[in-house]
Formats: structure tokens, sequence, C-alpha cells
């Protein structure tokens, strides 16, 4: 029985190995202490596990913009159960833990978290890349070969914002959705730079009116007119309760984008806009978007919402205007065809690729021990990497997707290491 609460690559590579080791007969949750997900988790420990229940609590609690956990604390309990049964639960898993040659520190968890519970924290200390070594393989081979998928210091931090059953198609969506839009972030300012001293304007905001119901402008310092692209709202976030509330249930300034039959006789393609981002409760699990009134949220996290529903509709962008009391989140749709077509043909490009590099180690798990450069050099040698290299070659011929591509192998780009190393090996031969 799994529980997934929001959790990171280093959750879900630990409980994966939890898994193999003790088998279905525990119940093994991932969340956030100190966040809303924690105390869901301790609730659904409380209300919903049976007498006798096994469970295993693994969380973070560094902040979320940490792309590395220095450690991850670990509950473990069992319903209804002694103390010596919650000892011996414990010295398996410390046990287990110290055979992966991981330090392992207990402390008791103090009982007001769960006053007729008794477990325990378990810590250990995970790899992790060191911010001023992030270009040196400083990892050893044992803890590369223990967690291949830390590599990865780019990674998004959250690996499912879902209260439902662990889903690998929604955690595919959801992982998809965080790189691709730091991705169509970047390629859109390449297209369209204005500079720090750059402003935007938006229109009036009214559903009924234009493919989105509203425009924006993006301007540069001397005032010359970068870009005009449709915005369509998507939610707001209130600085004063650090609560977000989505655009189909808000009764103030963007009631005109509420659900109504107005809206679907009036404004049939926003309607199926908004109908389709609030559908990815029912087709990914995602509870939130299926939430009619303010809820809590870290500010962080409306990118996060944001990304998924650029996803589902294919927007180019993503953008937040800010205020003083709140931000407003939206997407963008370019109004130059050309421009849509070549942000969305790079995307889909660097996910062809990456697709291909995690084909190759798949098929080549020894290379989970080797470093990024090595890997790199073994896939540009390989059949795949010779159709990745006709294919840029192809691509050299269009200037401005080319160097969209060669953008997202540079130093700044956030990709994977192992990516950036097999693109910047390519782009030097090109």
């Amino acid at each position: 029985m799994h529980r997934n609460l929001s959790s990171n690559r280093q959750l879900r590579a630990f409980n994966s190995l939890l898994v193999k080791e003790f088998g279905d007969d525990y119940c093994y949750i991932n969340a956030r202490m100190g966040w809303p997900s924690g105390n869901q988790a301790m609730r659904w420990i409380e209300e919903d596990l049976e007498h006798g229940d096994k469970y295993i609590f693994s969380y973070a609690e560094d902040k979320p913009w940490f792309h590395r956990c220095l450690s991850i604390p670990i509950y473990c309990g069992i319903k209804g159960g002694s103390i010596e049964e919650i000892f011996e639960l414990k010295d398996e898993i410390i046990f287990l833990i110290r055979s992966w040659y991981y330090k392992a520190s207990v402390k008791e968890i103090p009982s007001e978290r769960i006053p007729s519970q008794l477990g325990f924290d378990v810590e250990f200390t995970f790899p992790r890349w060191h911010e001023e070594d992030r270009d040196e393989d400083i990892l050893d081979y044992s803890e590369i070969n223990l967690f291949p998928e830390l590599s990865d210091k780019e990674e998004p931090y959250l690996l499912g914002m879902t209260e439902t059953w662990f889903n690998e198609e929604a955690d595919q969506f959801f992982n998809d959705a965080q790189l691709e839009i730091k991705q169509k972030v970047s390629i859109y300012e390449y297209l369209h730079f204005i500079g720090v001293d750059g402003r935007w304007e938006r229109s009036t905001v009214n559903a009924m009116e234009g493919s989105t119901g509203c425009t924006i402008s993006f301007y540069h310092a001397n005032g010359k007119l970068e870009n005009n692209a449709y915005f369509l709202p998507i939610g707001t976030y209130s600085k004063l309760s650090d609560t977000f509330l989505w655009v189909w249930h808000n009764l103030g300034w963007l009631k005109s984008y509420q659900l109504t039959d107005s809206l679907r006789e009036n404004n049939p393609e926003v309607f199926h806009k908004i109908t389709k981002v609030k559908a990815i409760n029912e087709k990914y699990g995602f509870e939130e978007f299926a939430k009619a009134e303010p809820f809590e949220i870290a500010e962080f996290e409306c990118w996060e919402f944001t990304a998924m529903a650029c996803k589902e509709l294919q927007a180019d962008h993503a953008y937040m205007t800010p205020g003083e009391e709140g931000n407003l989140y939206g997407l963008i749709f370019d109004t130059d065809p050309q421009q849509s077509n070549l942000i969305q043909k790079a995307v889909s490009m660097l996910r062809k690729y990456r697709n291909w590099m995690k084909e190759f180690l798949v098929n080549n798990p020894h290379l989970n021990e080797e470093s990024s450069i090595t890997f790199a050099k073994k896939f540009v040698a390989s059949e795949l990497g010779h159709i990745l290299s006709n294919d840029l070659k192809l691509t050299s011929n269009n200037h401005t997707l080319f160097e969209l591509l060669k953008l997202r192998a540079s130093d700044k780009a956030n990709e994977e290491r192992r990516f950036k190393e097999v693109m910047s090996l390519l782009f030097s031969t090109h």
C-alpha cells in the first residue's frame, strides 16, 4: 500500500528500495513534514490504517527549493502495536539502512505528533552534489549505483502533488510539465528578450472576448513593442493568506471565467480551455484542480500547477503578473503561428532526445555506475547517438531552432546532467 502526498526523487528512490526489501505487507507513505501534506499523512495514519498495520513514513524537512535533501527522516510504527513490536520494526529498518553503508541515527518522535502511537526518526545522509563542485563527478561509484537518479541535480523537487494513490502516468505528467515549463520560459525569453528593465501590459480581463479573454504585451525599456500574445488566466495567489484560487471559482474580478452556460455559448474556445485544465484532476488524480475554495499553498507551488496547465493545453509559455496583495498566473499563446510552432517544435525535439537517452540507459544499466561524461561518450558513439546527430544536422538548416536546442545544452540550462553532456558533445561537432 502506497500513499504519495508530494515527494521528491530521493523519497521515491528510497521508497522503492524499502518495497523491494519489506514487500507489500507494509504501508509506505511519502510527504513533507511541516507542510499540509505532512499533516494529512498523520491524519491518514490515525484514521485510515487498521489495527496492526505496519507503516514506514518517509519525509523531507528541507526547504522545497533544495534540489537535494541532506537527509531523509523516517517515521515507522505499528498501528496499535506494542512498544516491543515497534522497537523490532525500528531495528529492522536501521539494519537495512546501515547495510547500504549509510549512517543512521535514531531519536524518539515527540508524542504530541501522534499521541496514540510510538515512532522513531531514522535519519541518514544521501549523496549530494556540492554547489561549488557541481561540474565535477564527486560521488563515489557505490553511491551512484544505489541512487542513479540522483545524478540529475536540476530535476524539480516534487514528484507528485497528489493525495491519491501513486500513479505512474500522473507522476510522469508532473515531471514532464515541470521540465517543459523551464524549457518554454527560456525559449520564449530568447525569442522575445526585453531585458530586466522591460515591462508588460495586460488588457482588461473578460472571458467573453477573444480566444483567451485577455492579451498581454511586452515592451523594451525604450517603449518599443516586442510582442503581443494571448493570455489565459489560470488562478490567483493571495500573499495575505498564502492561498490559491482557480479562475473558474473566482467570484471577484475573474468571475467571467466561471464555467457557466453563458461562457459555453458566448466563448466555447475559452470554455473548452478552462474545462480541460480543471479536468486534470479526473485525468491524473491531482485533487487540487477540483477544489472550489481557496486552498493553502506555498508560492512556488503556484508555478507547479501552472506548469501542468501549460502542458495540458500545449501553451507556448506561462507568466505571472504580480500585484501588491497577490499574483495572477496564466498561460501565453503566441499570436504568431510560426513562433508558436517553433516553440512547440523545440520542446518536442528535446523530449524526443531525452527519451532516446533514457532508452539507451535502460538498455545499458551498467552506465548507471559511470559518470555523466562517460555516459555521453558512450551514447554519442551508439546507434541512437548517430540518429540524434543526424537529426541535429537537419535542424542546423533552421538557425533559430538550432540555437534554441543549443540553448538547452548550455551551462545555465535546467537539464539533466547526462543530457547536457550529450548535447554539448554533439554541438561541438556541428
